[in-house]
């Protein structure tokens, strides 16, 4: 029988405990727990270097000196709230996906197994209109290529896609999630 263990999202220390010892402290001591799940809104993908290389070793750090294991890495309440991959324009979409692949190197440096979240949101005007919808999603496939392809090559072994509520933030149905996965 596989072994089930329980972790938890940092997000609960956003704002409050931004300082990674104090965070894992928490998880380790307080809640009893060795895997953490970390979220971007702790430490923006797009960063400048060297500040954000130094934070994510400093993360890595402070994790591995508490014997917590940072298991994947998820967009976080920012990029929840963004049109990120689906947005309506072309520029912010490619910097969308120069977010994820950010993420993703951040993933790979904590030896995390993977990364994502929430993809985006349609605008209310190109969800309502079938061609730019067919674009924007033929957009979203690619990038996802690309953002897997920067992954696998930090070692991550899947990428997480959050399923949506909202019709807009796709995928949000089964049907969706199957055409996604095909």
């Amino acid at each position: 029988m596989a072994k089930l263990e329980l972790g938890i999202n940092n997000y609960f220390a956003v704002k409050r405990w931004p300082e990674p010892e104090e965070w894992v402290r928490i998880i380790k001591k307080d809640l009893g727990l060795s895997i953490a799940q970390f979220d971007l809104d702790l430490l923006d993908p797009h960063t400048l270097e060297p500040a954000r290389s130094i934070q994510t070793r400093l993360i890595k750090e402070a994790a591995d000196r508490q014997g917590v294991r940072i298991q994947s890495v998820l967009t976080g309440g920012v990029g929840y709230h963004m049109s990120l991959l689906l947005g309506p324009d072309l520029g912010l979409r490619l910097s969308a996906q120069s977010w994820f692949q950010n993420a993703a190197v951040m993933a790979g440096e904590f030896s995390a197994d993977g990364v994502g979240g929430p993809l985006g949101a349609f605008s209310m005007k190109d969800y309502h209109d079938e061609a730019r919808k067919k674009y924007i999603l033929s957009f979203l496939k690619e990038s996802l290529h690309a953002i897997a392809a920067a992954a696998k090559q930090k070692g991550l072994k899947y990428l997480i896609v959050e399923p949506n509520p909202v019709r807009r933030e796709y995928p949000a149905t089964i049907s969706d999630a199957l055409k996604m996965y095909d």
